[in-house]
């Protein structure tokens, strides 16, 4: 009873703001079921000041898995819910073929039924393939995580090494030879490898910053334009640190050898020189130190690939940026010409087309942005801070109000879906596991919606819940 009448409240609202966004992920429970979490997100507009919000709506048990499947179980979902499938104006997924996939599959399916469900891959999983692809573009880096992954582990190393290198150096003293072994050989080979240091400074620095920027995207009122910010941001960190780097990367590097104790050089190979022809021109062969031949292959060979995947697992990012960029930055919105402001409002107005409907008139769009730039002050900038600026307004430029509320409520992550299956872990545990499906929607939602439980009017649900049978309500005047 209270899980329905929290999702009552939330279909309200979701009905009061019209445009909204799906977020979906699936992951089988304990049962080995496959459980679909379905997550909707909206811009508040009736709060002061206006605020985006996603809403766990329940986990749906889902038998098919194909794109097909899936599908049909979204759409049934929004009919159970009374929700007009028109009204999606973003549809968020993991990176999963099934789902992102262009031909056929559950993004492509939604977008021939409302081509206004802009697709938006989780950035978070992006920036976690694109550290797939840095991590496996050469065999220095293929060798390097071998034995180290993670930021937190790298951080350990980098800051403590001396430590780290003592304590490994004690416990090769133990009497099992498999740990002794192992043991003397981290401490030697790789600690003690000035190579290694180098590596894993340069990768210290790469994951903090990947890392840093992953747990903004997680925040569940991150905007768009704030996340584009933020990619654009480690773009460009990418593009310093490939000029500069790798002489810093070094220099650090020498400074933990020094704590060390160990000497800061590179380990030389052999250089093997190839027979020449009887016939062969003689000419002296080029040969690189064991210094540069680690920044061509190894450091740049990284940073490029990461430059690389950045922009290209990122596309959609890039076009909401080509369609809505001129809204994101109120500097940028008053230092283009009016032509250009013209010709971006009536490229929007076809952008939220379908057949011959649009959400916004691009000239009267342009009419209120020419307005609205000049009169708004230059302390508000962002997309939420200008919708603000309208709502105090009494929304008198309706066609920037409407733009401005597609806009933040288009998804960048699905970090909300994936703590919905935390408390599904948490749940549906072993002790519970032939729970019904009913019964763990119900649990679900009071545990994740927790806020919103905490704002019900018990005294007033206690008396509608009495007043359903007789037998309750006598006990209850008794």
């Amino acid at each position: 009873m209270l899980a329905g009448e929290i999702k009552k409240i939330i279909i309200e609202k979701l009905k009061e703001s019209k445009y909204f966004s799906v977020i979906l992920d699936c992951t089988p429970d304990l049962s080995h079921e496959e459980q679909m979490s379905i997550v909707l997100r909206r811009a508040d507009i009736s709060a002061s000041p206006v605020k985006v919000e996603e809403f766990f709506l329940g986990f749906l048990l889902v038998d098919d898995t194909s794109a097909k499947g899936l599908f049909d179980e979204l759409v049934n979902a929004l009919n159970n819910l009374e929700l007009d499938i028109d009204n999606i104006r973003g549809q968020g997924y993991d990176n999963g073929a099934n789902m992102r996939g262009k031909r056929k599959r559950v993004q492509n399916r939604l977008l021939q039924v409302n081509p206004r469900a802009f697709y938006t891959p989780c950035g978070c999983h992006s920036l976690n393939l694109a550290l797939c692809d840095m991590a496996t573009c050469c065999t220095k880096a293929k060798s390097f995580f071998e034995v180290e992954s993670h930021v937190e582990s790298i951080r350990a190393i980098r800051f403590q090494a001396p430590q780290i290198r003592n304590a490994l150096l004690e416990l090769a003293r133990v009497d099992d030879p498999k740990t002794k072994s192992e043991a003397e050989c981290l401490a030697t080979y790789e600690i003690e490898n000035f190579e290694f240091l180098l590596g894993m400074v340069i990768w210290y620095e790469v994951l903090n910053n990947v890392n840093r920027v992953s747990k903004h995207l997680q925040t569940e009122d991150i905007h768009i334009d704030v996340a584009i910010d933020h990619l654009k941001g480690l773009i460009s960190f990418f593009k310093s640190y490939r000029e500069t780097g790798f002489e810093s990367a070094v220099i650090d590097a020498k400074e933990i050898a020094s704590e060390l104790d160990i000497e800061p050089i590179f380990r030389e190979k052999r250089v093997i020189r190839r027979k020449k022809q009887f016939d062969e021109i003689s000419c002296e062969e080029m040969t690189e130190t064991a210094e540069e031949s680690i920044r061509v292959n190894y450091f740049l060979y990284v940073v490029d690939q990461a430059l690389s995947s950045l922009q290209n697992r990122f596309k959609q990012f890039q076009e909401y940026d080509d369609v809505f960029g001129f809204l994101f930055d109120l500097e940028k919105l008053k230092s283009i010409d009016d032509a250009t402001l013209k010709c971006r409002c009536i490229n929007l107005e076809n952008y939220l087309k379908h057949n011959t409907v649009s959400d916004i008139e691009g000239m009267e769009l342009f009419s209120d942005l020419k307005v609205l730039r000049e009169v708004i002050f230059t302390e508000i900038n962002g997309a939420a801070a200008v919708l603000n600026y309208i709502k105090r307004m009494n929304c008198c430029f309706a066609n920037a109000w409407v733009a401005y509320r597609i806009l933040l409520t288009i998804p960048v992550t699905v970090a909300s879906v994936e703590r919905s299956f935390s408390k599904l872990k948490l749940i549906k545990s072993y002790l519970r596991s032939t729970m019904s499906q009913e019964r763990l929607n119900g649990l679900s939602m009071i545990s994740i919606e927790k806020k919103m439980l905490e704002e019900l009017d018990l005294s007033c649900l206690i008396t509608n819940f009495a007043s359903q049978n007789v037998r309750r309500l006598n006990m209850m005047l008794a």
